[in-house]
C-alpha cells in the first residue's frame, strides 16, 4: 500500500519517490522502504485492475472464507454449483487452484478423475507362518 500510495504521489509531484516511512507499534517505531524494489508490483497490479475494470466480463467466480457473511451468498454458491466450480473445495487454495488451471483441471468433476487410491502394503509372500505344536 505504501508503494502504491508513492507511486501517486510520484506521479502528482511530477518527481520520483524514493523512500517511504511505515509508523508501526506503541512506540512508534519507523520503518524505512526502498520504494523502487515494489514498483514493478505496483504497475502490474495496476495493470490488472484497469483490465479488470476495461473488460465487459464479470471476474472470476471464487468462493472464500468471508461469503458466509455476504449477502450475495445464494447466488454466489449457486453459479459456484451450476459451474462445478474448483472453490467449492474449502481446502483447496488459490495457489493451488491455479496450479490445478494450468493442467486443465477447472472443475470439481475433472479433478475427481484424478483421484488415484493408495497402493495396498505388499505382503511379505516368502514368509510363511509356522505352527509349533
Amino acid at each position: 500500500m505504501l508503494a502504491f500510495d508513492a507511486h501517486l504521489l510520484s506521479e502528482a509531484l511530477g518527481r520520483e519517490v524514493n523512500l517511504g516511512k511505515i509508523v508501526h507499534g506503541d512506540s512508534h517505531t519507523t520503518l524505512n522502504v526502498k520504494i523502487p524494489a515494489f514498483a514493478s508490483e505496483v504497475r502490474k497490479r495496476i495493470k490488472e485492475i484497469t483490465a479488470l475494470l476495461a473488460g465487459n466480463s464479470p471476474p472470476d467466480l471464487v468462493l472464500n472464507r468471508h461469503c458466509g457473511q455476504c449477502e450475495f451468498k445464494t447466488r454466489c454458491s449457486a453459479q459456484a454449483i451450476e459451474k462445478d466450480e474448483l472453490s467449492l473445495l474449502s481446502g483447496i487454495s488459490e495457489k493451488d487452484r491455479k496450479r490445478l488451471h494450468s493442467k486443465g483441471i477447472f472443475t470439481v468433476t475433472q479433478l475427481s478423475y484424478t483421484f488415484r487410491p493408495r497402493r495396498r502394503r505388499r505382503e511379505s509372500r516368502g514368509k510363511q507362518e509356522i505352527i509349533i505344536p
